[in-house]
C-alpha cells in the first residue's frame, strides 16, 4: 500500500456569473451550500478549506493512492455538484473543476502541492468544465513556457524591438 497526502484544488464553474447575476447573498448561499455537499463526501482522513471566492482545498492524509482514494473522491464530488442547487427561488447548476497533486510525487511542502494542484485545477478547466486532473510535468512545464514568453514579449515591447509592416490588401473582385 501507498499513503500519501494528496492535495485538491476545487473550482465552481460559472461562480461569477451567478453571483453577478443574482447577487452575493445568492452567491454566498451556494458558497455554504457547496462546502456542505463537498463535506458529505470527504472521508474522515480529510480536511476541507474555502481558499477565498470560489476555490476550495481538500487535503487528504495517509491517503491510500495503491487504491486510488483520490480518483474515488475526485469521482464522487463531480456526482454531487452535478445535482441543482435550490437557492430562494432559483435552481442553480455550477460543475466543479479539480486539480490533484500528491506527495511526495509533486513535492514535499504544502506550498507547492497547493501550487500545483492549482495548476491541474486550470488544466482540468481548459480541458473541460466538470473534470478533474493530476499535476504532471507537462502541465507545469507549459505554465513555465508560458510564463518565459510573457517575461520575453515584455521585455520586447519595453526596449522597442518590434517592427510594424504593413503589407497592402488587394481585392482581385473589386480591383482595389
Amino acid at each position: 500500500m501507498h499513503y500519501n497526502t494528496v492535495v485538491f484544488f476545487l473550482d465552481l464553474n460559472r461562480f461569477k456569473v451567478i453571483n453577478d447575476a443574482l447577487g452575493h447573498n445568492v452567491g454566498d448561499q451556494l458558497l455554504q451550500f457547496a462546502a456542505k455537499r463537498l463535506s458529505s463526501v470527504v472521508p474522515d482522513n480529510g480536511f476541507i478549506a474555502r481558499l477565498g471566492g470560489d476555490k476550495f482545498i481538500i487535503i487528504l492524509t495517509d491517503a491510500n493512492t495503491g487504491t486510488g482514494e483520490a480518483d474515488v473522491l475526485a469521482r464522487k464530488i463531480i456526482r454531487k455538484f452535478k445535482k441543482p442547487f435550490k437557492i430562494q427561488d432559483h435552481t442553480l447548476f455550477t460543475t466543479v473543476s479539480i486539480g490533484i497533486a500528491i506527495s511526495p510525487k509533486d513535492g514535499t511542502d504544502g506550498l507547492e502541492l497547493m501550487k500545483k494542484a492549482d495548476m491541474a485545477m486550470y488544466a482540468a478547466k481548459e480541458r473541460n468544465k466538470s473534470k478533474y486532473r493530476y499535476y504532471s510535468f507537462s502541465i507545469g512545464n507549459k505554465e513555465s513556457v508560458k510564463l518565459n514568453q510573457e517575461m520575453v514579449l515584455r521585455e520586447a515591447i519595453e526596449n522597442d524591438r518590434f517592427v510594424l509592416h504593413y503589407q497592402p490588401q488587394f481585392s482581385v473582385k473589386k480591383q482595389k
